[in-house]
């Protein structure tokens, strides 16, 4: 195949210190708890469908191609890994014959968004860490072209963990690119890319990794200190910071890298201890899918803006 490359994973509590920028101020009428963050969640939600809205546009869905035009970003990430070999237990019966990466939003794979957001970011070159059926990864990338990216491929015999495969496919990276974008291949975002590139800049780091804020798994009632029910807030973020499954990651880390293991549970405990690990909290969109109720809501917050 032309332009291929093949090579052989509330309770109600009280807050102090809490963020300034969520409004809550020491003298305020209440004391701050965790529940105005679920307030502050409720305009988020807003924002990101306008967020959502505007990338309907961004990365031109409709006519989306070889057409495309220009990237809209500096071009600073040319090459990018993007692990797509996982099984998705969780989202049986879809991934008993496609890996969860490939799994549709609507019509659209989920490993498409971020390929389409890749290359909206000025990255050229996407290699697939493929593994579970990558034979489906390739028939739908192909050569990449129909994507604006040219697609390499690097293919997993046997499992090797999500480090060992990010090791095997840095290989197909040429030695004076440097940083090299990674991602867990079910994350889909709109982070701008240069944000996350300046940290790396600004550090001595040899990884740096987005964080997003956590988000509750269940509902919230708001409670007043006169214990009555106030309101009642949907699924919100928490004040706490998660690995987003978005790196970029310099080169002098792959001798880091296990040949087979995880590299979250090795390199980067390795790398806090050499304090060599940067982070970026973003608010930006992040959405991943974990379960079939969250395949059904992401599909239906993307269509709801035009990204079917």
């Amino acid at each position: 195949m032309a332009g291929a490359t093949r090579t052989g994973r509330i309770r109600r509590r009280r807050i102090t210190n809490f963020p300034d920028h969520l409004g809550v101020r020491p003298g305020s009428h209440r004391a701050a708890t965790s529940l105005d963050v679920y307030n502050q969640a409720r305009n988020h939600e807003l924002e990101a469908r306008a967020t959502l809205a505007s990338l309907a546009r961004f990365w031109n869905f409709r006519g989306f191609g070889t057409s495309g035009g220009a990237p809209a970003y500096k071009e600073t990430v040319l090459y990018a890994l993007t692990l797509v070999g996982g099984r998705g237990e969780r989202l049986k019966p879809f991934t008993d014959t496609l890996p969860k990466s490939m799994v549709l939003l609507n019509s659209r794979p989920i490993a498409e968004y971020q390929v389409r957001w890749m290359r909206s970011q000025g990255v050229t070159d996407v290699v697939f860490l493929t593994g579970y059926l990558g034979e489906k990864v390739e028939e739908h990338f192909g050569d990449g072209s129909e994507f604006g990216i040219r697609a390499h491929y690097s293919h997993e015999a046997a499992p090797l963990g999500r480090g060992g495969a990010t090791r095997q496919g840095m290989s197909l990276v040429p030695a004076d690119e440097n940083p090299i974008l990674v991602t867990n291949g079910d994350t889909i975002t709109d982070l701008e890319l240069s944000l996350l590139m300046k940290r790396h800049d600004s550090t001595d780091a040899l990884a740096t990794l987005m964080l997003t804020r956590y988000p509750s798994q269940f509902g919230v009632v708001e409670v007043g200190d006169d214990d009555l029910v106030d309101g009642f807030v949907e699924k919100g973020m928490l004040p706490v910071w998660i690995n987003a499954g978005v790196y970029l990651f310099d080169r002098a880390i792959e001798p880091m890298l296990p040949e087979i293991g995880d590299h979250e549970t090795s390199t980067f405990p390795e790398l806090v201890a050499q304090r060599k690990l940067a982070s970026l909290r973003s608010d930006a969109m992040w959405l991943t899918v974990d379960s079939p109720k969250e395949l059904r809501e992401v599909s239906e917050r993307l269509a709801a803006v035009g990204l079917a």
